[in-house]
């Protein structure tokens, strides 16, 4: 093998390390379907480490490869609005014949979404924000109002 051939190698190394790195920091904040994903991540490693194998002429290698994952990396990471995006998202407002889409009882007085102008109990959609910064019905995201 030469000297250019084994820097190579490396360099293929060292751009799957680098790529299961960001691989594992996206696929963290994935719900159903993460454990399919990583599955075929790995059977996409284990081929590439063949091809490298078969490049270094059949020579018997072996490798580690370290993946220092946080204890909780598995958890799902919850995206919640500030109360001052809250705040600058949102206005009373004084409706009438409408149902509030969280809870579905009738709604005289609530909260309105400045960007999408949906309306909900004041209280169903505080407890909403507190596990979701998007609407509830047409999923536009509160952190992003456009207030003048």
């Amino acid at each position: 093998m030469s000297e250019q051939g084994g820097t190579d190698v490396l360099d293929v190394l060292f751009s799957m390390l680098e790529a299961d790195r960001v691989f594992y920091n996206t696929v963290r904040t994935m719900g159903d379907g993460r454990q399919q994903l990583i599955s075929q991540h790995h059977t996409m490693n284990s081929a590439v480490l063949v091809l490298v194998s078969r490049f270094m002429n059949g020579r018997s290698v072996n490798i580690s490869m370290p993946i220092n994952l946080p204890a909780n990396w598995s958890e799902p990471v919850l995206v919640t609005p500030s109360q001052e995006q809250i705040t600058a998202g949102t206005e009373d407002a004084e409706v009438e014949d409408e149902t509030c889409a969280i809870c579905q009882e009738d709604l005289t007085a609530g909260t309105r979404l400045r960007n999408c102008s949906h309306t909900f109990h004041a209280g169903c959609i505080q407890q909403w924000f507190s596990h979701s910064c998007y609407c509830p019905v047409c999923r536009n995201d509160i952190r992003s109002a456009n207030v003048d």
